[in-house]
């Protein structure tokens, strides 16, 4: 299957100086390393011109594949999976909600176009300076909150503020335009710089400059950008744990509230009643009546959410009791606090009811 592009770039004029940026339309076969591939063709065409330079080269469309959705989905999985991995660092569970997170994507296309859509509602094409319209319905926002479990989600647009930034030479880029012999050189010079000279150069490069080192004129396509898992000192602090993968950074604001203590124990409470139905093997649409054996934490927790849970378990009620009343019942553990639950399965005789105790 062949895919459109469009690439973008300068070479010399008749007088020898530099003249573009133009565009050409190509059409190649699809596979993982097509951009590399028509890059290194353009570059054997062109080897000769020391002004020619790649600027972009960008995907389009094949068929009915949206490629760069596809592209954006990939990377907010694997975010999430960073997400969890987070979580199991520290030993939180999925269930207990957090405040908000702070979500970076090591590919730029990615981060800028999430970066104007929760922002300005409209990018730059940072070529032609050129403003295209986003829909701020905060889709992707919602559907990473949801998914990491926190209240807010916040794209970073200065990875210094919580990171160390390590950038890389991307041999990918810089082969095809002739420079791969001095890469190696290029890496340890980049290695040696400061953090904020490193934090300078990224900003330079991250606005569209072009910035020569050892010799080589670099955009931020030449460079591989990774973060350290080290926090900077500002975020060196309880409430805060980072994960770093190859998909970017997330950072998740872990500070507890009484709300979020009391979410996270109404959601262990409906985890466990649903497990208690499931092994009492109560049908789907079986209704209950529900006792609830705890102490005054857990009552004042699930009293607030107790229409909502009605609802979830199809519980026709849900009464509390002392908790030494429930010892012979089912033991469940709401964030540390110690429960018993009853089930009692309404029948259509409303006159009889059958209790059912499961052990968890």
């Amino acid at each position: 299957m062949k895919r459109s592009f469009t690439i973008r770039y300068y070479c010399s004029s008749a007088d020898k100086t530099v003249s573009g940026p133009w565009t050409s339309q190509q059409s190649i076969e699809h596979s993982d390393n097509c951009e590399v591939e028509l890059i290194a063709e353009f570059s054997r065409d062109y080897k000769a011109d020391t002004n020619f330079r790649v600027i972009s080269v960008i995907k389009h469309p094949s068929g009915s594949i949206d490629w760069e959705l596809k592209e954006r989905m990939d990377a907010i999985r694997q975010m999430c999976d960073l997400g969890n991995k987070a979580r199991a660092d520290i030993s939180v569970r999925k269930r207990q909600p957090f405040k908000s997170a702070y979500v970076l994507f090591a590919d730029r296309t990615v981060q800028d176009f999430l970066l104007a859509s929760q922002d300005t509602g409209t990018i730059c094409d940072p070529n032609t300076k050129v403003g295209m319209y986003l829909d701020r319905s905060g889709e992707y926002e919602r559907t990473l909150a949801a998914e990491l479990n926190v209240d807010r989600v916040e794209f970073v647009d200065s990875p210094e503020r919580f990171f160390n930034i390590v950038l890389k030479p991307n041999f990918r880029s810089l082969g095809p335009k002739g420079y791969g012999k001095l890469a190696q050189k290029l890496k340890d010079d980049l290695l040696a710089l400061s953090f904020n000279d490193r934090a300078s150069l990224y900003r330079k490069l991250d606005n569209g400059q072009t910035v020569d080192i050892t010799g080589i004129p670099i955009t931020i396509s030449d460079v591989e950008i990774e973060y350290s898992e080290q926090l900077t000192s500002n975020y060196k602090q309880a409430g805060f744990v980072s994960c770093v993968g190859k998909v970017g950074a997330l950072i998740l604001n872990t500070e507890m509230t009484q709300d979020l203590l009391e979410r996270g124990m109404i959601a262990d409470f409906r985890a466990a009643v649903q497990i208690i139905r499931k092994d009492a093997d109560l049908l789907l649409t079986d209704k209950i009546n529900l006792n609830v054996y705890c102490g005054e934490v857990c009552i004042n927790a699930l009293e607030k959410g107790a229409d909502k849970l009605c609802k979830d378990l199809l519980a026709t009620k849900m009464t509390f009791h002392p908790i030494d009343d429930g010892r012979d019942t089912n033991k469940i553990l709401l964030n540390n606090e110690v429960a018993f639950v009853a089930l009692q399965k309404e029948i259509s005789c409303r006159s009889e009811n059958t209790s059912i105790f499961c052990q968890t």
